[in-house]
């Protein structure tokens, strides 16, 4: 015998066939998302494998993740430094909300770096990278499987790590060129070992070749 209350039947509350289908609803969706990432993720893997054949690389490594990215830096001259440098940059952004937004930044440069240089070391203009960032998987297959071919390491100017090198052989930006004056000197005194040294006869100060009179005391030569 149904029970009422206030007006309604108690019975939905111990009704669960209602959770069910909203259960079997949400396992569906899930498993539509996981086939369509499954496919984009093969499709991309075919691409990359016939793109790596093309460079004379080994095909399987497009399916190793993290091992691709590497393998796509040493082809087209990008610094694999990068891979370790994002990898670093979503760990510490993990522990440090606050840093995501670093971490978001360089990823995205990377990602333009990268594929800028993958598209510009198959032949391809610069503007093709954007479809190797957005519609990878047929971008991709596009390169591996078409009629490009691999014309050699062609890296886009890296902007970031050529300002960190610049700044680590010239710690002095201000002055430039200080750091090389002491070469600079024994580059002329070594390039001219047989010049004749002179000196004022009073004071001793050394005379250049063109000093008629003593710069110091001003005896004449």
């Amino acid at each position: 015998m149904d029970t009422y209350v206030n007006g309604y039947d108690s019975g939905i509350f111990t009704d669960y066939s209602g959770w069910g289908a909203v259960g079997g609803f949400l396992i569906g969706i899930v498993l539509i998302v996981v086939l369509i990432a499954s496919v984009i993720w093969i499709l991309t893997v075919i691409g990359k494998w016939k793109l790596l054949t093309k460079a004379g690389e080994k095909g399987w490594k497009a399916i190793i993740p993290i091992y691709d990215t590497y393998t796509l830096c040493q082809i087209t001259g990008v610094n694999p430094i990068w891979v370790l440098i994002t990898i670093c940059g979503s760990m510490v952004g993990a522990i440090f909300p606050i840093l995501n937004i670093v971490a978001y930044a360089l990823s995205i440069y990377f990602m333009i770096l990268l594929s800028v240089s993958v598209a510009k070391s198959f032949g391809k203009e610069s503007g093709y990278a954007a479809g190797l960032i957005f519609l990878a998987p047929i971008f991709y297959l596009m390169l591996g499987c078409g009629k490009s071919t691999y014309v050699g390491k062609k890296p886009m100017n890296d902007v970031i790590l050529n300002l960190f090198n610049q700044n680590k052989a010239n710690p002095n930006p201000e002055n430039p060129s200080a750091q090389n004056v002491p070469n600079a000197t024994i580059v002329t005194e070594e390039a001219n070992p047989n010049a004749t040294v002179n000196f004022c006869p009073d004071c001793g100060t050394k005379l250049s070749e063109t000093d008629r009179f003593c710069p110091n005391c001003g005896k004449a030569r």
